[in-house]
């Protein structure tokens, strides 16, 4: 679902991201770590089409991200690391603010599909609040139905557990599993929290100075001797303790 080929891309003539290359198929969950400047925000911006990459191509469906972008983003689904919600619209607004903008369905109909996707997302009721009434797991769960609504056939995550405490992490990480399950989406999560990693990621690729220097499962990932990783996991089992 999801091909990346030679990626680069530079910030002010500054490489941050060297020649990548990742293929995420449909059903799969990949997660993308890294170490700080690592360059993974940069990768997921890049294969969501917020930002053309100075070398390489990312295609989505079989569409390439920057040559068509209006095409290939009806096939993408970004969450947001803040939601990104649209303070000023009920959670009714912003979950399909996407699908109005279509102009392909009555108000019925987006009354209808809001309840359902709320519904999916725990969040059955709350249609007419604002988002300054929510909490912020509850604006993360908002920003989730607004990329739903789309049908997606690619998921791209944000740091989706990011400030959260550990159960409504854990409850985030259930809803990505069962998004997954329920739709075939394939899934790219950016994060720095291992837990999470390890309870949602099917595979994790680990950027360190803007190249994978790991791909593989979490339990390979929890044995990798590369310092960046080391120094990460050892560090998350000693705040477990």
């Amino acid at each position: 679902m999801v091909e990346v080929r030679g990626l680069g891309h530079d910030f002010d003539g500054k490489p941050v991201l060297h020649n990548i290359d990742l293929d995420v198929a449909k059903r799969e969950i990949v997660v993308v770590m890294g170490s700080s400047g690592g360059g993974k925000t940069t990768l997921l911006r890049c294969m969501g089409g917020l930002i053309n990459p100075t070398r390489g191509k990312v295609t989505v469906a079989g569409v390439d991200v920057h040559a068509d972008p209006e095409r290939a983003r009806q096939h993408i689904g970004f969450v947001f690391q803040y939601a990104a919600l649209f303070d000023s619209m009920t959670v009714a607004e912003n979950v399909v603010f996407g699908l109005r903008r279509r102009k392909r369905y009555s108000e019925l109909e987006l009354k209808l599909i809001t309840s359902e996707l709320l519904e999916q997302v725990g969040l059955s009721g709350i249609e007419e609040m604002l988002p300054s009434e929510l909490s912020g797991g509850m604006r993360k769960r908002v920003g989730f139905a607004r990329a739903l609504a789309l049908q997606p056939e690619v998921l791209l995550f944000d740091e989706p557990t990011s400030g959260l405490d550990p159960v409504t992490a854990y409850s985030i990480d259930q809803l990505i599993h069962e998004t997954r399950d329920r739709s075939g989406a394939a899934c790219v999560v950016v994060s720095h929290d291992v837990h999470s990693v390890i309870r949602v990621a099917d595979r994790i690729v680990f950027l360190s100075h803007g190249e994978i220097v790991f791909e593989g499962t979490p339990e390979a990932f929890q044995k990798a001797q590369h310092p960046a990783i080391r120094d990460l996991v050892d560090k998350s089992e000693s705040l477990s303790l």
